[in-house]
């Protein structure tokens, strides 16, 4: 049998070749033109041998039957016309008129029609999309757990709301904010209706607040806020730890030495200077591991990890105080002298908490300070 000999609007495609029947060239040419593409998307990325879906064409909706070969790579679309009711041509005018992208997949999870906004949002002509799975879209993203989740909810509640990552065409990923929805017929799942949000910008402005609200504005380093959830994180490391003896942990506690004077010289300006060298110092000083904060003013704290000794600190800090030299050396500054005092705490011997730590190690910065200009 032949496309010629069915009753009905039919059409043939195998590979690039494609016939059709009389009655099928009887259909406006809009119309032919759009079926053949999305018969053809059918033989190209549908892994399913057979499928229906409704289509609104001119004012009417065509319901397509499409049938799969399972031995040559060719399939057969069958064309029936139903008249279009007035919800229907409202549906589709929200739908092609939207602002928001969306994609409606069927019952198999195909996907079987998008707007033009998911076009411009994501950049992938319809060709490669329809008949496709919507994974393609979070392709190597690392987000099955999300959507597992996602799916249980649709299946249980018919509803799922929440952020995925999309890749676009261009390769380039953005954050979108996606509600999908089950479509249902006499209780019977028939596909889904899914609407994107680009929230790129909503998260970017996140991640700054949240970043602004643990570090320091001047600096960039870590605050006092950042500092005590670090500290917590080692000692939750430590009580998992089975070595006790791998357990170090030192505060060292970093001031300037005539930060005033070194201001009244040079200038404000200088001085955040000053602090952005110790800061980058500290930055490129440290292991991964470590953390460098900013308490305020030209105080600073580190937090070590597996520092044992006063001599580690004392190595470390000679160290820091060279590199500092040399950076002040090559600022807009370089008669400009950075020098500090500083005072080593250790856990658990010093206190058990970071503000006993810091405490001790204050003390301990200040005899320094005082030995010097005594």
């Amino acid at each position: 049998m032949t496309v010629d000999d069915l009753p009905v609007p039919a059409l043939f495609v195998c590979a690039e070749h494609v016939s059709s029947n009389t009655q099928f060239c009887s259909l406006p040419e809009a119309v032919q033109l759009q079926i053949s593409d999305i018969t053809q998307q059918f033989n190209l990325n549908s892994t399913a041998f057979y499928k229906t879906i409704e289509l609104r064409l001119q004012q009417h909706i065509y319901s397509i039957s499409l049938k799969k070969s399972s031995q040559a790579q060719s399939t057969v679309c069958c064309v029936f016309n139903t008249q279009a009711s007035e919800q229907r041509s409202i549906d589709d005018l929200v739908f092609n008129h939207s602002g928001e992208a969306m994609m409606v997949t069927d019952k198999d999870d195909d996907v079987i029609r998008v707007n033009d906004a998911f076009i411009m949002l994501f950049g992938y002509p319809r060709e490669r999309v329809l008949f496709r799975k919507p994974t393609f879209l979070r392709s190597g993203l690392n987000q099955s757990n999300t959507i597992r989740a996602a799916f249980r909810a649709i299946k249980n509640e018919g509803h799922w709301s929440g952020e995925i990552m999309i890749r676009k065409a261009s390769g380039e990923t953005i954050h979108t904010w996606q509600s999908t929805s089950s479509i249902t017929h006499n209780d019977e799942i028939k596909g889904f209706i899914t609407i994107f949000s680009d929230i790129s910008n909503h998260i970017s402005q996140r991640d700054t607040f949240r970043f602004l609200a643990y570090h320091d504005h001047l600096t960039g380093l870590p605050n006092r806020l950042l500092l005590e959830d670090r500290f917590k994180q080692v000692l939750k490391h430590f009580k998992r730890s089975q070595k006790a003896e791998a357990n170090h942990l030192s505060i060292v506690f970093i001031d300037l030495n005539q930060f005033k004077e070194l201001n009244d010289q040079f200038g404000h300006q200088a001085g955040d200077d000053a602090l952005k060298i110790l800061a980058d110092v500290f930055q490129n000083t440290l292991r991964e591991d470590d953390t460098a904060a900013r308490l305020g003013g030209d105080e600073f704290v580190l937090l070590l990890e597996h520092f044992h000794t006063i001599a580690d600190i004392h190595k470390l800090t000679s160290r820091i105080a060279k590199a500092i030299a040399q950076a002040a050396a090559s600022s807009d500054y370089p008669q400009m002298k950075i020098n500090f005092s500083y005072g080593a705490a250790f856990y658990p011997s010093d206190g058990e908490s970071l503000d006993a730590l810091i405490e001790t190690a204050d003390k301990k910065m200040y005899k320094m300070k005082n030995a010097n200009h005594g």
